[in-house]
């Protein structure tokens, strides 16, 4: 059975999950598990490894969201002379599209609910 633990392992690997808190990864890890286990077709293997890429992309999803309003999200700041600029909105575009990626991977062993939400 596929536990948060899993879960936490594959988010661990994104390079902007490195430094933060392993009480905070659990809850995003809990909630993309339970997200990826609510929607699993009757037949599919509860041990696929399917279900734990899936749960963390979901979760790198929803942390990338909570992370936007954190002071290194801004879309531009000044130290001294020099300008940080960033673009947010594509950055959104790309976590998005790994997200759609993720759960179009996973559509054989995924219910298909939510496809025009997730995909349009």
């Amino acid at each position: 059975m596929i536990t948060v633990s899993d879960v936490i392992g594959a988010l661990s690997l994104y390079s902007d999950t490195k430094d933060c808190p392993a009480e905070k990864l659990t809850a995003f890890a809990a909630a993309g598990l339970d997200y990826v286990k609510s929607r699993l077709k009757d037949t599919a293997d509860e041990n696929s490894p399917l279900i734990i890429e899936t749960a963390a992309a979901v979760a790198h999803y929803h942390f990338f969201l909570g992370a936007i309003s954190s002071s290194d999200r801004y879309e531009s700041y000044k130290a001294g002379d020099m300008t940080i600029r960033r673009n947010i909105e594509k950055e959104l575009r790309f976590e998005k599209e790994v997200l759609v990626a993720s759960l179009t991977k996973a559509a054989s062993i995924l219910t298909d609910t939510e496809f025009c939400v997730v995909a349009c």
